[in-house]
C-alpha cells in the first residue's frame, strides 16, 4: 500500500504545474514535527533555506531528534528534497517553544513554495508532558496558549511573505491552523 513516502518520490509534476492539494498538505503537516533548531530561525527577516540544504547540512541527524517514527521521517524528508515536485521549496519562521508554566507547548515552520504560495504548518502535540497537559486544557480553556500564540505567528508571518498563504497541520497543529486563520 502506497503512502506519502511514496507521493513525495513519485511526483514527477511540479508545483508550478499541478495545484497543491491535500496531500501536499499532509506532507506538509508531517514534516513541521522535525527539530528545525539550529537551522532555520524564527526571526529570520525573510531569509529561506532550501530543504535540500537542510538535509544535507552537518548535524542533520538532529532534525529527528525526539521525533515519533523516525526512520519513516527520515524517508519522508529525503523524498521531499530529492522529488520533482518539492525539491524547490524553501522554509523559514521556525519556531518551537515549549513554556511548562503557561503549559504551552507551540512549533510551527513556514514552507514557502515555488508557485508563489506559502504554507503554515502548525506542529501537533509532541510527545513532551507539556503537550499533551496542553491538550487536556483544550476540553476546558479557550483559547489555550497555542492558540493564541498561533495568531500572533500566523500575523507575523504573513506581514513578511507575499502572495497567497495558506494554514495547515495534525491534530491539534490543524485546530492552532483553524484557530489562526479565523482570528487573522
Amino acid at each position: 500500500m502506497k503512502n506519502i513516502v511514496d507521493y513525495a518520490m513519485e511526483a514527477d509534476h511540479s508545483l508550478e504545474s499541478s495545484e497543491f492539494n491535500a496531500v501536499d498538505s499532509l506532507v506538509l503537516s508531517k514534516l513541521a514535527y522535525l527539530n528545525f533548531e539550529g537551522f532555520i530561525s524564527e526571526n529570520s527577516e525573510g531569509t529561506s533555506i532550501p530543504v535540500r540544504e537542510i538535509l544535507d547540512a552537518p548535524g542533520a541527524d538532529g532534525l529527528f531528534r525526539n521525533v515519533p517514527d523516525n526512520k519513516s521521517n527520515r524517508k519522508l524528508l529525503t523524498a521531499f528534497a530529492n522529488s520533482t515536485r518539492f525539491r524547490d521549496v524553501k522554509l523559514a519562521f521556525y519556531v518551537n517553544q515549549i513554556d511548562a508554566g503557561s503549559e504551552k507547548q507551540f512549533s510551527a515552520v513556514t514552507f514557502l513554495l515555488p508557485c508563489d504560495l506559502t504554507y503554515v504548518a502548525f506542529r501537533g502535540t509532541d510527545s513532551s508532558f507539556v503537550g499533551w497537559k496542553e491538550d487536556f486544557n483544550m476540553a476546558f480553556i479557550s483559547p489555550v496558549p497555542s492558540q493564541i500564540e498561533g495568531v500572533d505567528y500566523l500575523d507575523a508571518v504573513s506581514d513578511r511573505i507575499p502572495g497567497a498563504l495558506m494554514t495547515g497541520g495534525h491534530s491539534k497543529g490543524g485546530n492552532i491552523a483553524d484557530y489562526a486563520a479565523a482570528q487573522c
